[in-house]
């Protein structure tokens, strides 16, 4: 082109080509988790029934150290009135609704681009906080919204709030 001539007509077919292959994973893509996240804490959907299950879901506690990825697992979460259950290859982490202190949407440490379904809640004695988020745009088949709704509507389900 500097020197003042088009693309040969090959060029650009090879372009849209490329530009074709690089939409095909997105044609039955939904919606993305970014621009359906709560817009605080008291943006919660209680039409959300439980149980839900939940995929492509970030997990992460909040002394993780922001080195590369914001999140230290990507599993399933399970939200039922009597539990939170995260599954992952390696991970298991269970939450009884009746032991958590607070859920609430924020950002958390180490973490200013992104915001997370933080839930506090007591384990023999001690405090654990924990986050939660759809896996932020890279996948497609959680809203934020919907993941704080279900964690919210199963706490409050304990009688909490």
């Amino acid at each position: 082109m500097a020197n003042g001539r088009r693309p040969a007509v090959g060029t650009w077919i090879r372009w849209l080509a490329l530009a074709a292959l690089l939409a095909l994973p997105c044609g039955s893509c939904q919606t993305t988790a970014q621009s359906t996240k709560p817009l605080n804490s008291d943006d919660v959907d209680r039409s959300v029934t439980l149980p839900r299950t939940l995929a492509n879901v970030w997990y992460r506690t909040d002394d993780l150290a922001m080195v590369g990825l914001p999140y230290e697992s990507s599993g399933t979460l399970l939200v039922g009135t009597d539990a939170i259950l995260f599954n992952t290859d390696g991970k298991s982490v269970n939450i009884p609704t009746r032991a958590i202190r607070s859920v609430v949407w924020r950002t958390m440490s180490g973490d200013r681009i992104r915001e997370w379904a933080v839930v506090k809640w007591v384990e023999n004695g001690s405090e654990k906080l924990v986050g939660f988020t759809a896996a932020d745009g890279y996948r497609f088949d959680t809203s934020n919204r919907e993941l704080y709704s279900a964690i919210t509507v199963a706490w409050e389900s304990q009688g909490k709030r």
